[in-house]
């Protein structure tokens, strides 16, 4: 199994699907069952979901319908993860800038599953109790009988972790590489976590308990990324080859197509060099005087807008300037921490003198 990541921006308590963050709280099968189904039901063509035919037996549909959910936003049991560790650092680094930001990292011996592909048993049967489980938690069906018969297969066969255990997947192995929803995965070499229900023998029977089972979990080794670290960090990740940013990692995202639209104004659509100038500073006084970040702008900006200007015709540059460096400003409002504000000047004066 590939090795996997997920970069988290301060300590949480445990690592939890959105489904049942503290918000939240225990949510039962029934409940999920019903929130996705009206979920796609009612979005289905706002979202561009394909409604499973028979959410029981569609596995695959299925699959897509709690992907494309998630990618929009909504609560479900699945978990992003990601197979580039540089993606899983931005993540780690892009909020929370006084905190520190965790790296969990998923090996093979880590209690997952490895998958090669998606109709392999132990997401098929994940799926099918996920849509279908209320009936067995009710009756106390036998699993191992149940799935013996419908897979065709001998009883003895039916390992309970294809059930209960967490199986990753890749977004692309789930999309393919058609869907216009897959730029973004692409990009972020994404993948999620697939949780289970846990399980339990009763009376010789294996029985579906109605619970998730986040066990593997709470068992993940983990980089820890220094508060201080994280501007330096972004800014590193902007110099790579490929770039990791935001723009590049949500190039569909509005934000996105916005800083791409300001880039392209200020150094193809101007042809006077001190007009195309002109209108960098403007827009660079925006973003920052607007982000309460007017001391900033003046005493380390301002000052140096030509050098900027020029460096900044390096798109990731830019973006980074306009993104992740203003997002940072935006969190310290006024900058009034002192140490906050050395950084940003720091990365400003990297910038200019081109390291």
């Amino acid at each position: 199994m590939e090795i996997y990541y997920r970069g988290e921006p301060r300590k949480y308590k445990n690592i939890r699907p959105a489904l049942t963050r503290e918000e939240i709280g225990r949510v039962p099968l029934a409940a999920e069952s019903r929130y996705y189904r009206d979920s796609v039901e009612n979005l289905e063509e706002i979202l561009h979901i394909a409604r499973p035919r028979d959410y029981g037996g569609d596995e695959r549909d299925c699959v897509k319908a709690l992907a494309t959910l998630q990618h929009y936003g909504f609560r479900t049991r699945l978990i992003d993860v990601t197979r580039n560790k540089g993606v899983a650092r931005y993540f780690a680094c892009a909020s929370h800038f006084d905190e520190d930001g965790y790296i969990h990292v998923i090996k093979e011996d880590a209690g997952f599953i490895p998958v090669q592909s998606e109709w392999a048993y132990s997401v098929k049967r994940k799926i099918h109790l996920l849509f279908t489980g209320v009936e067995f938690i009710e009756s106390g069906a036998d699993l191992s009988a149940y799935f013996a018969r419908r897979d065709k297969i001998p009883a003895g066969y039916i390992q309970h972790w294809t059930i209960s255990d967490p199986v990753i997947l890749d977004y692309e192995k789930v999309f393919g590489t058609q869907e216009a929803i897959n730029i973004r995965y692409q990009r972020q070499e994404a993948g999620f976590i697939l949780l289970g229900n846990k399980i339990e023998r009763k009376r010789g029977r294996l029985v579906l308990r109605d619970e998730i089972n986040h066990g593997a979990l709470d068992r993940l080794e983990k980089v820890v990324v220094k508060s201080d670290e994280k501007l330096p960090a972004l800014y590193e990740l902007s110099r790579r080859t490929p770039a990791i940013n935001f723009v590049r990692l949500f190039p569909d995202a509005t934000r996105s197509i916005e800083l791409s639209r300001m880039y392209r104004d200020v150094y193809f659509l101007v042809s006077s060099p001190e007009k195309s100038a002109e209108l960098f500073g403007g827009y660079l006084e925006r973003e920052f005087s607007g982000a309460g970040g007017r001391r900033f702008f003046e005493s380390t900006l301002l000052p140096r807008v030509p050098a900027i200007y020029q460096k900044l015709a390096e798109e990731d540059l830019f973006y980074f300037v306009f993104g992740e460096l203003a997002g940072y400003c935006r969190y310290y409002q006024d900058l009034s921490a002192d140490d906050a504000f050395v950084r940003a000047t720091r990365v400003i004066d990297g910038i200019c003198a081109g390291s």
